[in-house]
């Protein structure tokens, strides 16, 4: 199972979020990309940009932070932030 947890956040307080479980068989990377679109979707937002730092910060943190300045179009909040919660990957 393969779990994601986004949040809208302003001023350090979380106005909207939601859980995704993707059961598909791709890649962990493309799991959580249609995972964000997916967040964007049912949040009734526009997709952000995929920046390098996106790659960055999901490989190191497991999380992926995306500012406003990320989206295209305007939107009313500081960040959404998602987060790995749980990966179909077992540890050996």
């Amino acid at each position: 199972m393969f779990k994601v947890w986004g949040k809208v956040i302003k001023n350090n307080k979380i106005l909207e979020s939601i859980d995704i479980i993707d059961t598909s068989t791709e890649s962990p990377k493309e799991k959580f990309k249609r995972s964000v679109e997916k967040i964007c979707y049912q949040l009734d937002l526009s997709t952000p940009l995929w920046l390098m730092q996106h790659d960055n910060e999901l490989r190191t943190f497991k999380r992926a932070t995306f500012s406003s300045d990320d989206f295209v179009e305007f939107v009313e909040f500081d960040k959404l932030e998602v987060d790995l919660i749980s990966t179909d990957e077992k540890k050996q």
